[in-house]
């Protein structure tokens, strides 16, 4: 099967599940560097760079500084608890992809730093993203730089 690998990508983004052929890897789980895969397409999320200063503006610095501040390099490697759902789950909302993105807590045991599972709504009134998808629901992953 062919496969991406995003671990030079800088930014946020999202994987979405679908049946494309195509694996979708990164170097997740602080230094534990574990490699996850999943099928689908990527598409990069809320991503902005300051033009005077290169400063990026992104998910990806709030996500990352959670997990370094928590759990150091270790990347949450055993899962992840309802306290960092709260806090995922906030930065989602500061930047308006709350009602778009929600994580996966029948999964919080599969997730861990740079991988995240999440559900997918297509019928978000904030989703400018994605159209036509016959399923109201679909499911994916949040990823981003690793800390290692």
């Amino acid at each position: 099967m062919i496969e991406i690998k995003l671990y030079d990508n800088l930014g946020f983004g999202l994987i979405i599940n679908l049946p494309t052929g195509v694996l979708i890897s990164n170097q997740t789980g602080g230094n534990a560097c574990l490699q996850p895969t999943t099928e689908g397409v990527f598409i990069p999320l809320a991503n902005e760079i300051t033009i005077d200063s290169n400063i990026l503006i992104s998910p990806e610095t709030e996500f990352a500084e959670h997990f370094l501040i928590k759990y150091g390099e270790t990347g949450a490697t055993k899962g992840l608890d309802i306290s960092d759902v709260e806090v995922l789950e906030t930065i989602l909302k500061k930047y308006n992809l709350h009602n778009f993105i929600r994580i996966d807590f029948d999964k919080l045991s599969q997730s861990h730093e740079a991988w995240i599972w999440v559900l997918i709504n297509t019928d978000s009134e904030n989703n400018l993203l994605i159209k036509n998808f016959s399923a109201s629901k679909l499911s994916g992953v949040i990823t981003w730089r690793n800390s290692d």
